[in-house]
């Protein structure tokens, strides 16, 4: 049947991409959120190396290191189980094709669970605990969250949440320990509040400003992408004219290609030069036969 011209057309809006909806979910712009798999992916391999060096590597290097490192299930049971599951991550992370929230998310739960390992394997101590070795100064765990939080940018308040449940790997394991192997030294309450409450409750409001900086410099930089109604998402290619960038309309449901001009290339710090003024002429002209709705050109 023949549709009469006085029949109304429907315009269907297309579904927002998954970068659009990560993008609403985290505030941060897409290109940084589309690189937190490779960071993850960095931080589970320097995880799994620093873990190494510092709980096997010296071990080699003495006499009977070895002996002793695997006379005792504990000894190195956290550790290689700790390598294993960041190698595997590494690994996971590089196969999967996952959306950038969910690489985030993920991020967070190893974040946890890394940091009860760094903390079994420090403080879950056959020997017992003693005041002239493992309960002078701060754990690693306190780096790892730092690093953690600069490395993957998330929501502030869901790193707080991760950082909190991290920082708990400490109090928690010193506990179990102190409960399967007393110690000599049995400190009171304070005391291990002192040593194992207080200084990683002062890391985690540290990891919180951090994450708030650079989540700051995330959406600052969203902010700065947003030209009119075009929200600018990924750099696609640029060259010595400028740069083009895949872009979004914030009311119509469609993608559009934008050409940044850079007035720099004048060299003269006065604006784009006659003869590239009209270059950029012939290529809007070029441009405009274009039979596409996605074509807009905007100066920088």
């Amino acid at each position: 049947m023949r549709q009469s011209s006085h029949d109304p057309t429907l315009f269907v809006p297309k579904h927002r991409s998954t970068s659009i909806v990560d993008r609403a979910t985290t505030g941060l712009p897409p290109d940084l959120l589309n690189r937190a798999a490779a960071r993850l992916q960095t931080l589970a391999w320097l995880y799994a190396f620093t873990f190494f060096m510092a709980a096997f590597f010296p071990q080699f290097l003495f006499p009977g290191g070895l002996r002793m490192l695997f006379e005792r299930v504990l000894n190195w049971a956290p550790g290689a189980i700790s390598i294993t599951v960041a190698v595997a991550v590494a690994l996971a992370i590089r196969k999967a094709r996952l959306r950038p929230a969910t690489v985030t998310a993920f991020a967070l739960v190893f974040e946890v669970v890394s940091s009860y390992g760094i903390a079994t394997a420090e403080f879950l101590q056959p020997l017992g605990l003693t005041a002239a070795t493992t309960w002078v100064g701060l754990s690693w765990v306190a780096v790892w969250i730092l690093l953690f939080n600069v490395v993957v940018p998330t929501v502030p308040r869901y790193a707080v949440v991760a950082a909190l449940l991290s920082v708990t790997a400490v109090p928690g394991l010193v506990l179990i320990s102190m409960s399967m192997f007393p110690p000599a030294f049995q400190p009171n309450g304070v005391k291990i509040f002192i040593a194992f409450g207080l200084p990683y409750l002062l890391v985690v409001i540290m990891a919180y400003v951090g994450a708030r900086v650079v989540y700051a410099l995330g959406t600052e930089v969203t902010r700065a992408r947003e030209l009119g109604s075009y929200r600018l998402e990924e750099l696609l290619g640029k060259g010595g004219m400028g740069e083009v960038w895949r872009a979004s309309h914030r009311l119509l449901a469609r993608p559009a290609a934008i050409k940044l001009i850079r007035t720099s290339i004048a060299g003269n710090g006065a604006g784009m030069s006659d003869d590239t003024l009209r270059r950029f002429e012939r290529e809007a002209q070029v441009i405009a036969r274009l039979r596409s709705p996605h074509t807009v050109t905007l100066f920088d």
